[in-house]
């Protein structure tokens, strides 16, 4: 009968193994980390777009409401148009809301006042939120969140075809029939071996132009929305 092997394995068969074990195991440990980074940059990715179509949205369909009066007997429309705030009214006597707050719901003529500004964002240092505030309201909405630190431009086209103006005096107000929207949002946390490093040129008044720049993973959109009640 032939008798079996005892002899083991010598100490630097088993210290290449452990090497090589090493090796594999700090492999796929950078892969998962790799593949981890990936994934929760995607799901913020995902966030941003899911909150800037909605909170775009809402603005879009605020915006064109602008200026309705379907009796002609109402000052509404435009009371501001800034390069980073937009204030405008309707009337809203259908809305079933108090809009003026003076107890009556849906009265003859009743208006509705909007703005859309940007405020800090206390939770993401550095980051901004696009507010809706209404009817004089104290307090904003958040609308769209993670604003990259005053990377919001309106910039606005007359009845003539002029413009685009980021800035509408007071007695051309009611001639804005085009509002194109710039907005730049970026994930609240900093990815470096994930960051998308671009800038953009965005209007900045009589023909001139601006340079947004991010180094964060971000989404950049320009939206144009057609005042169709500012229309004579």
């Amino acid at each position: 009968m032939r008798k079996l092997s005892t002899q083991g394995f010598t100490l630097i068969e088993i210290m290449i193994a452990l090497a090589l074990s090493g090796v594999v195991m700090v492999t796929m440990f950078t892969a998962f980390r790799s593949q981890e980074r990936s994934y929760n940059s995607q799901e913020e990715i995902v966030d941003l777009q899911q909150t800037l179509r909605a909170g775009l949205s809402i603005m879009a369909d605020d915006l064109r409401m602008a200026g309705y009066d379907p009796d002609g007997q109402y000052n509404v429309g435009f009371k501001r148009a800034e390069k980073d705030v937009v204030e405008f009214s309707m009337v809203s006597d259908w809305d079933g809301r108090d809009n003026t707050k003076d107890g009556k719901v849906d009265e003859d003529g009743e208006k509705n006042l909007i703005q859309y500004s940007l405020y800090n964002d206390s939770d993401n240092p550095g980051l901004d939120n696009l507010g809706r505030k209404a009817d004089g309201d104290t307090n904003r909405v958040k609308t769209i969140e993670h604003v990259s630190r005053k990377k919001l431009r309106f910039a606005y086209t007359l009845a003539d075809g002029s413009g685009p103006y980021i800035e509408v005096p007071g007695n051309q107000l009611d001639d804005i029939v085009k509002v194109d929207v710039y907005l730049l949002v970026e994930t609240a946390r900093q990815m470096h071996q994930l960051s998308s490093q671009k800038s953009y040129e965005i209007p900045d008044g009589d023909g001139k132009t601006v340079t947004w720049a991010t180094t964060n993973r971000h989404l950049f959109v320009q939206k144009t929305i057609f005042c169709r009640n500012m229309v004579n």
